[in-house]
Parts: C-alpha cells; structure tokens; sequence
C-alpha cells in the first residue's frame, strides 16, 4: 500500500510548488544571513585587529567562516568580504 499525503497526494503539482516556494524562502533567508554577516563585520567602521600580532587571525576575522568564506587578513580583503555582503543583501531584496 503506497502512503498517501492527504491532500497534496491528489494534486502533485501543487506539492511542487509548495516544496518550491518554501526552498526560495530559505534561500533568500541565507542570503540575507551571509549578507548581513560579512556586512556587518566588515564594514568600513569596524572596530579591531583582523590579526593577532603572532599572524593568527582573530575572532572578527573568524567570523567570515560563519558565511562561508575565508578569514581576511588584509583591510582589503576585509573591504572585499563588505562589498560581497552587500550585492548579497541586494540579491536577496530582489527575490520575490
């Protein structure tokens, strides 16, 4: 006997859509969670070190493993990792 999903069973299009619709909220809810993460770490006005005097780096730089990306240990990679964070939020406020 196959196991039935009460409604959605009669329509499986509709399932799609539903399965469809809930994965672009994730989606858009990630992007705006790495978004606002690099951003807000690495915004011009950030305070503190991105590496301890040893070269290692410290936790605000460790913060960019939390999105995905490598720790900065330069300014200008800290400046990339906003920049990226920001075409990120832009990205997400286009989703529907």
């Amino acid at each position: 006997m196959r196991p039935t999903l009460g409604t959605l069973a009669i329509r499986p299009a509709n399932r799609q859509s539903i399965i469809g619709a809930n994965h672009q909220d994730q989606v858009k809810a990630d992007l705006q969670h790495r978004g606002a993460t690099l951003s807000r770490h690495y915004s011009p006005n950030a305070i503190g070190p991105l590496t301890r005097p040893d070269g290692t780096p410290t936790p605000r730089a460790l913060a960019a493993r939390k999105a995905g990306e490598p720790a900065p240990t330069t300014p200008e990679a800290a400046a990339r990792l906003h920049a990226k964070g920001q075409r990120l939020l832009n990205q997400a406020r286009r989703l529907p």
